[in-house]
């Protein structure tokens, strides 16, 4: 197998037109637990570059709390690594826990193909920020909607589920629930939030 960009370009394609086909794809690969976190931190630092780029070309007026974020690329990158990692845990964990059949390597390696494809939307989006600003924005939207779609029919590949949309739906609940205890862990620590 040769790791050129057509390869990639190709890759990408036959994922979009193919997500659980292309999820079954990586999860043969047997790639190992320890190659799944280190391709999800390198995408971290991937994601983090190409954010900070961003920032640099259209600079935005941010909130203090986020500028703070945002402002040092090392803590953008462990903020992000922090989200992919809790993500992947509970993409294992709650389709385990759900009667699912997958494990974690193959979690790390679907995970890490989805924040490739997620890397190559951000480089296209950035390109058209340069010529067409608005048109970026549309981009990033249909990119949201890209990542929860390709989302949903990984995990369904992984964990042997037969409709994407169960997937979907346990994604969102497990979504509120983590926000829900988010929110009532900040009131116990007494963390106001200002929306």
């Amino acid at each position: 197998m040769q790791f050129t960009f057509a390869a990639l370009i190709g890759a990408i394609r036959f994922t979009l037109r193919a997500p659980r086909d292309a999820a079954r794809a990586v999860i043969g690969l047997r790639l190992s637990t320890s190659a799944g976190w280190t391709a999800l931190a390198l995408a971290a630092v991937a994601s983090t570059l190409l954010s900070s780029l961003a920032l640099q070309i259209v600079p935005v007026e941010l909130e203090p709390a986020v500028a703070a974020v945002f402002g040092n690329p090392l803590r953008l990158a462990l903020l992000q690594f922090g989200v992919l990692a809790v993500g992947a845990m509970l993409v294992f964990a709650v389709g385990r826990r759900l009667g699912g059949t997958g494990d974690l390597a193959g979690t790390l390696a679907v995970l890490s193909w989805l924040e490739v494809i997620q890397i190559a939307l951000q480089v296209v989006q950035l390109a058209v920020m340069l010529v067409a600003p608005p048109v970026a924005d549309v981009i990033g939207l249909a990119g949201v909607v890209l990542f929860f779609w390709l989302l949903s029919q990984f995990v369904a590949e992984l964990h042997g589920v037969g409709s994407g949309w169960k997937v979907f739906g346990a994604v969102i609940l497990t979504g509120f629930a983590l926000s829900f205890a988010l929110a009532v862990l900040l009131v116990i620590l007494g963390v106001s939030v200002h929306v």
